[in-house]
């Protein structure tokens, strides 16, 4: 039987799923780990989804021209299916520090019906707790994520999409955008990636974005969290419309910083969900502090779990030596062998 080759390289594709939403990026990923497990290639994973190979490799490498919307759907209904019929579970989401933080200017800015700034660091679990926020309040909040190089028409188009309004003009989707959320009786809207508009189109543009979500502040009289990188505070302060663009920062006074995990020590809330024991092995801690410090919290998360499901699959208590042999072997995995003369 020949040796089954990675679909992908492990790093490779952490690199890849940065640049999609996080929903996309959990299906893509636990699409990975159930091809690793079944030894599956593309063509396999493109056969269940009723796809061609070239779909998900274009996918799992950044490549695809589309949108991938329409075999995220797929492959979500799929993921439920699978589950319900061979029973693989996914962790929930974890509560952590950063969390609490995105969850009091969430909190605040719905209660008090004020303009709140949420920024930080690239993999700092802000786009994972604003979605978390939303889901818990449904009937209150509406989470939406910007999208890169989207000129303002494109953006009202996305907006209005989110809230499942058919398609039309301009100037009636910004009306009826207004009526849905009026009627929905939202109290909170969740801007996420909100420094795509200044870093990726023109001032104008950028300018364009921030006066409608000020214009939706003032007719709805609902909360908005602008979340971003940490750059969106300087973009904002730095563009040349900054006297225009502070209007809507002074509609509110709660500015939060999150920061990334950049010391094991700040991570006790992940080893109690996975009931690790508390202090981590010195191998381990060595290792976790290279995965958050070179790779993102979330490469962690994915390692964490891997060393989960392994210890299940043992039936054995999760300890520190199933974290670390599980990441070993999936490393391991994605390094291609030297060929021999």
């Amino acid at each position: 039987m020949p040796e089954y080759k990675l679909p992908i390289d492990a790093n490779r594709l952490s690199d890849v799923l940065e640049n999609y939403t996080m929903r996309q990026a959990e299906a893509i990923q636990w699409l990975y780990d159930l091809m690793i497990e079944n030894q599956w290639g593309f063509r396999q994973a493109g056969d269940f989804l009723n796809y061609d190979s070239s779909t998900p490799s274009r996918i799992f490498n950044g490549k695809y021209p589309g949108t991938i919307e329409p075999f995220i759907e797929k492959l979500i209904a799929f993921k439920e299916d699978w589950i319900m019929n061979h029973g693989i579970i996914t962790p929930d989401f974890i509560e952590t520090a950063n969390t609490k933080d995105m969850f009091f200017a969430c909190d605040k800015a719905l209660n008090n019906r004020e303009v709140a700034l949420a920024y930080g660091d690239i993999g700092s679990s802000k786009t994972k707790s604003g979605e978390e926020y939303c889901k818990r309040n449904p009937r209150e909040s509406h989470y939406f994520r910007c999208k890169s190089s989207e000129a303002f028409g494109s953006f009202i188009r996305s907006f209005g999409r989110s809230l499942g309004l058919k398609q039309g003009s301009i100037d009636s989707l910004r009306t009826n955008i207004i009526a849905k959320l009026k009627r929905k009786k939202t109290r909170l809207i969740f801007f996420d990636e909100l420094h795509l508009p200044f870093t990726t189109t023109s001032d104008k543009i950028s300018l364009k974005y921030v006066e409608y979500i000020r214009d939706l502040h003032d007719e709805l009289d609902c909360g908005i969290v602008l979340c971003g990188s940490n750059v969106l505070l300087k973009t904002i302060k730095d563009n040349i419309w900054a006297a225009a663009l502070e209007q809507i920062l002074d509609r509110g006074n709660t500015r939060v910083f999150i920061n990334k995990y950049s010391q094991v020590s700040d991570l006790a809330d992940f080893f109690q969900y996975y009931n690790l024991p508390t202090k981590p092995t010195d191998e381990a801690y060595k290792l976790m502090n290279n995965i958050i410090t070179k790779r993102s919290l979330r490469s962690l998360v994915f390692a964490l779990r891997d060393g989960k499901n392994a210890a299940d699959k043992m039936e054995q208590p999760y300890s520190w030596d199933h974290f670390i042999d599980a990441y070993v072997i999936n490393k391991s995995l994605s390094v291609e062998p030297k060929k021999t003369a």
